[in-house]
């Protein structure tokens, strides 16, 4: 009988861990909306990790506990085939670090539980969890990755328009790459006006051929394509892009987005855990209170639930 409960609470955990992973996919994808998706997701990866944290102080649950965590492997290794190469190879290594962060979390628990008299989820469980909470938001994180670099390979490139909404802002910038320049005007007129202002006043002959030979000479020296009736908001544009693109597109752009992503998690680690601990409550007054499961500890029907 007790087998047979071990196998329906396995159930639970697998289905909570397919909801969270399915949850983080349908938010990264578009198809929840971003504030709502993170708060599914963590609602049902608070569930997973308190279930599974309890499920380790079942009395002979470490007879199943490796075949359940091999079970975990069957979703991630489904969305393997769906990204690239770099990211197939960071699901996979995050996969075998998620298995020892179950094995480890579901054997320290273990240990610690069989050295408590009285159950307490704040010092039997919830000090292994973190590393879980910490695992599932790595995950997340590279799922982030691999859909950044598939749904947006060229990075951050800078539009025309948004120069032009940035005009103000960006005057005192330009101004010191070239004095006297008007973001509004062309090449073409900035550098009429330059040849005005050396030659004082006097009429240049050829002016027109200076000028082109004047744009030829700047294309070559930023290494970008103008021509005198470019905007210079454009050329900006392009200038800035050069450099952008090694740096802000591919793995390294995605890496980028991924790490702001973990970073912004990180400081709801403390939330999870106090969600976490709620979740391991409920879950163990019910299951003394019907006398569902048996725990390692002894004489639980005299135990006193202390969070």
């Amino acid at each position: 009988m007790q087998n047979k409960k071990i196998l329906y609470i396995e159930i639970i955990i697998l289905v909570l861990f397919f909801c969270t992973i399915s949850s983080i996919i349908l938010t990264i994808g578009g198809y929840i909306a971003g504030l709502l998706g993170i708060i599914i997701t963590s609602i049902w990866g608070i569930v997973y990790v308190g279930i599974f944290g309890w499920y380790s102080c079942i009395e002979d649950s470490y007879l199943h506990i490796k075949t359940l965590i091999a079970i975990h492997s069957i979703p991630l290794l489904v969305l393997i085939p769906f990204f690239d190469i770099i990211t197939k190879c960071m699901i996979i290594a995050t996969l075998f670090l998620g298995i020892e962060v179950l094995l480890t979390t579901s054997r320290n628990i273990i240990t610690s539980e069989k050295d408590h008299i009285k159950f307490r989820a704040k010092t039997i469980i919830l000090p292994h969890t973190s590393g879980l909470v910490i695992w599932l938001m790595l995950l997340a994180s590279i799922l982030v990755y691999g859909n950044t670099i598939k749904t947006n390979p060229n990075g951050i490139i800078l539009d025309e328009s948004f120069i032009s909404s940035q005009v103000t802002a960006l005057s005192p910038l330009l101004k010191e790459v070239a004095p006297g320049v008007n973001i509004q005007g062309s090449v073409g007129n900035y550098i009429e006006g330059q040849i005005r202002e050396q030659s004082l006043g006097v009429k240049v002959t050829n002016q027109d051929e200076i000028v082109k030979q004047q744009v030829t000479a700047l294309s070559e020296k930023f290494g970008i394509s103008l021509n005198p009736d470019t905007p210079i908001a454009e050329g900006f544009v392009s200038y800035v892009n050069k450099f952008l693109k090694p740096w802000m597109s591919g793995p390294i752009w995605g890496a980028l987005v991924s790490f702001v992503v973990f970073l912004s998690l990180i400081p709801f680690v403390g939330w999870y855990q106090t969600g976490i601990r709620f979740v391991i409550y409920i879950v163990h007054k019910n299951a003394i209170k019907y006398k569902f499961i048996n725990l390692h500890i002894k004489n639980i029907e005299k135990e006193t639930i202390i969070l």
